[in-house]
């Protein structure tokens, strides 16, 4: 309901700097909803695996733009492997460009 409120608000306040406060408020909307969606594909929010199926969906595919069915096989093979290099999705892209994408040195930054 709020982020279609949001949106309403987008739209009605038009081409003005105040679309920088809505576009906050969406981003929190945004969030909260992809939240929710996490909590469906954890199957905690209903009991039926199907119903929570059906809110991912809605949630994430429609609510805030991102395939539930690639979210969930990611999120899934991460959990499977938290923080193992070539097995978790959630690290295997860098996301900072390092001229030496080698192993970190044991020392870290401070040496």
């Amino acid at each position: 309901m709020l982020l279609a409120a949001g949106w309403a608000a987008f739209v009605v306040v038009g081409d003005s700097w105040w679309q920088l406060p809505v576009a906050a408020f969406l981003a929190v909307m945004f969030t909260q909803v992809g939240f929710l969606g996490h909590d469906a594909g954890h199957g905690q929010i209903f009991r039926s695996r199907r119903t929570n199926y059906v809110i991912g969906v809605l949630l994430g595919n429609l609510g805030i733009g991102l395939s539930y069915g690639w979210w969930v096989s990611k999120h899934n093979r991460h959990h499977a492997h938290p923080n193992q290099e070539g097995a978790d999705p959630d690290i295997a892209i860098a996301s900072w460009p390092s001229p030496n994408p080698g192993p970190a040195r044991p020392g870290g930054w401070l040496g």
